[in-house]
């Protein structure tokens, strides 16, 4: 364990002396895992999971005191009330929070061996619970087939009340210039990846970014249709990330082998491990209306 932390370790046994303190390994997308404090209370059956990087990271870099790392941990333990099993278990409480999102197909055959799912070009469409931590609207977790059972819904239905959440507010197609001109507050790793995907002279957009759906927005058709006959014409879509697309009006000459190498390069610079969502590019045919894999 390292110093940093031992001190959240042992900050957060100081203030909840009634709680048990673990770290445990937790499965993520794309077959990564990360470590985090598990935290168990007496009171309740299921317990909040923190990684430890993200509470560790900002303290070690002097963003924050420890005091305000633990402050933040508070909050989510807030929330620990709703979090036993019987919440996961009820539709009615649980199904105005299921959402979509995409992952990659073939680097989660494990995890979607537990989870009801749609195929999707080569990628799936999986279930998720969220926000779970209202008080931080954040926190969720991953549809499985005992929760899924349990509700006695069709998968069907659980598509369309996921997907009807997932785009309650329809997500906007950003030019990118607009965009980094918004995240210059932001982080550097933020601008640095968005300047990665920036090389062509093209005119480059950006779908999903900051929205529940993130890169499921690619299922959201009626988005696509309008965005191709705004700039008449097929739309070439890069994936860069499971939160984000990237979106260029379609042009023949354009170079398959080009465009999968630029997704390529910022899968592997740029972009998380558990967020990358794909090294394929597609093509939205305006004519078909249809999102076709440009790499099958």
């Amino acid at each position: 364990m390292t110093e940093y932390r031992k001190m959240i370790f042992n900050g957060i046994k100081k203030r909840h002396p009634d709680c048990k303190v673990t770290l445990e390994f937790v499965k993520g997308n794309n077959g990564t895992s990360y470590e985090g404090f598990l935290i168990q209370f007496a009171d309740t059956q299921c317990y909040p999971v923190i990684e430890c990087e993200r509470l560790e990271l900002p303290l070690q870099n002097g963003d924050c005191s420890l005091e305000e790392v633990l402050d933040e941990i508070d909050i989510i333990l807030e929330d620990r009330v709703d979090l036993d099993a019987s919440f996961f278990m009820d539709y009615e409480k649980i199904k105005d929070k299921l959402y979509i999102r995409l992952i990659n197909k073939s680097q989660n055959v494990n995890m979607l061996e537990h989870a009801p799912h749609r195929d999707f070009l080569d990628l799936a469409i999986t279930y998720r619970i969220g926000p779970i931590h209202a008080a931080k609207a954040e926190g969720n977790t991953l549809v499985t087939y005992p929760m899924f059972q349990a509700w006695g819904i069709t998968e069907d239905e659980l598509f369309e009340i996921a997907y009807e959440n997932s785009f309650k507010k329809s997500p906007e197609i950003i030019p990118m210039s607009k965009l980094m001109g918004q995240i210059l507050a932001d982080t550097e790793d933020e601008m640095e990846f968005f300047s990665g995907l920036s090389s062509t002279k093209d005119t480059m957009y950006v779908c999903g970014y900051r929205s529940i759906a993130g890169a499921a927005c690619m299922l959201n058709k009626s988005l696509f249709q309008k965005f191709s006959k705004e700039v008449e014409n097929d739309l070439l879509i890069l994936p860069s990330s499971i939160y984000e697309l990237i979106i260029l009006p379609m042009k023949e000459a354009y170079s398959t082998d080009a465009f999968v190498q630029m997704v390529d390069t910022v899968n592997r610079e740029h972009v998380a491990p558990n967020e990358i969502l794909s090294g394929h590019i597609y093509r939205y045919d305006q004519e078909r209306d249809e999102i076709i894999d440009l790499c099958a």
